[in-house]
């Protein structure tokens, strides 16, 4: 329940750079430095409607109807960009 967006983003990037590596592939992944890992954020999907989460978000907190969606790494810049088609929120 204390677990912050922003260490939800690292562990899915150190999974998937781990996936990598036992695949023998080179990987995009590897070379994501803590400063780059700030430009990925979590977001939550129900519908056609977005929430990208701040990075000290709890997102275990969720309520309705939030938690039956899903929840997906996306980069800021693409995120923001969503917002001007009006079915996106930054929390």
């Amino acid at each position: 329940p204390a677990t912050r967006s922003d260490e939800v983003v690292k562990m899915v990037v150190q999974q998937l750079y781990k996936k990598c590596q036992d695949r023998d592939k080179s990987s995009y992944w590897h070379n994501l430095s803590d400063k780059k890992l700030k430009d990925l954020c979590l977001v939550a999907v129900i519908g056609g409607q977005e929430k990208c989460f701040r990075d000290d978000f709890k997102p275990l907190q969720l309520q309705n109807p939030w938690k039956r969606g899903k929840l997906y790494l996306r980069l800021r810049a693409d995120a923001f960009a969503a917002s001007a088609t009006g079915n996106f929120t930054s929390v």
